[in-house]
């Protein structure tokens, strides 16, 4: 055989080889959407304008051990786009930024679960907390009633902060941990139940939202919504890890429809803040 056809058939098995590698690419990349599709998840990402009476909710673990300067500028920055800001580890944070107020509970169980709104868009109507978890765990969860200046309706914000090191993979790790959490999770249940209406649950779930809908263990966040199926998640649109390669931070909401969600950049914590805009449901005629 020549030199010349030597080097066609080396050109046509390296384009055979090159269309193969192609093809495969394809068909994985199909394979991941049509999972991310079963998973209830928005494959592309969605852009649309706003209504101009968009709720826009951030929830944000802080990480507790930064000095208050620099927690205040963060603030400051996710406020100039946000209704509503949740707060997780945030007991330095004792100052709302301007034209904001914030609630962070009666004792120093609740104080570093705050929720904070832009008075210009919010009026307060009450807030509270509830016992989530008995010693040695002892958390309480903070919840505030507000009432939409635009449209004269009232939502209830509840700021969720989950025990750490519950899980592993989406399973249950061994331990009181686990069982801590499956009752914080009833009384989370039982918080949304008493408080009917518009409401918005957001914080630092400290399980892995995407590990989790596969496991669905009865104690943890996906199996607690199919008991509230009311509840909407934001996660129809798929968003990325929130915390190292984990989804931990993420919303629910009831009658408040979530139109876009955004995984902010990192900012100085080890969570990344995540953004939630809402509408109001369409009044029937």
């Amino acid at each position: 055989m020549s030199r010349s056809r030597v080097a066609l058939v080396a050109m046509l098995l390296m384009l055979l080889i090159w269309t193969l590698a192609l093809a495969l690419g394809i068909g994985w990349a199909l394979v991941g959407v049509s999972r991310w599709a079963a998973d209830g998840a928005t494959v592309a990402p969605v852009t649309r304008t706003l209504r101009a009476d968009a709720v826009r909710v951030t929830t944000y673990n802080v990480l507790n051990r930064r000095s208050p300067a620099t927690l205040r500028r963060e603030i400051s920055r996710l406020a100039a786009s946000s209704d509503v800001l949740v707060l997780q580890e945030a007991q330095r944070v004792t100052v709302a930024p301007a034209g904001w107020r914030r609630y962070a509970g009666p004792n120093a169980y609740t104080k570093g679960r705050p929720v904070l709104w832009r008075v210009s868009r919010f009026a307060y109507v009450g807030a509270g907390s509830r016992l989530a978890q008995l010693r040695p765990f002892h958390r309480r969860t903070v919840w505030v009633a507000l009432r939409d200046r635009q449209t004269g309706q009232r939502v209830t914000v509840v700021n969720y902060h989950g025990l750490p090191h519950v899980e592993r993979a989406g399973h249950p790790r061994p331990g009181p941990r686990a069982g801590a959490y499956a009752v914080a999770m009833r009384r989370l249940g039982q918080l949304v139940t008493d408080h009917p209406g518009a409401l918005v649950v957001a914080g630092d779930w400290n399980v892995s939202r995407w590990a989790d809908k596969r496991v669905r263990w009865h104690g943890f966040p996906a199996a607690w919504q199919r008991r509230h199926p009311r509840l909407i998640s934001a996660d129809r649109f798929r968003s990325g890890p929130t915390l190292g390669r984990r989804t931990v931070d993420y919303a629910f909401s009831r009658k408040l429809v979530p139109v876009a969600l955004a995984v902010r950049p990192r900012m100085g914590s080890d969570h990344r803040p995540v953004s939630v805009s809402y509408r109001w449901p369409i009044p029937r005629r």
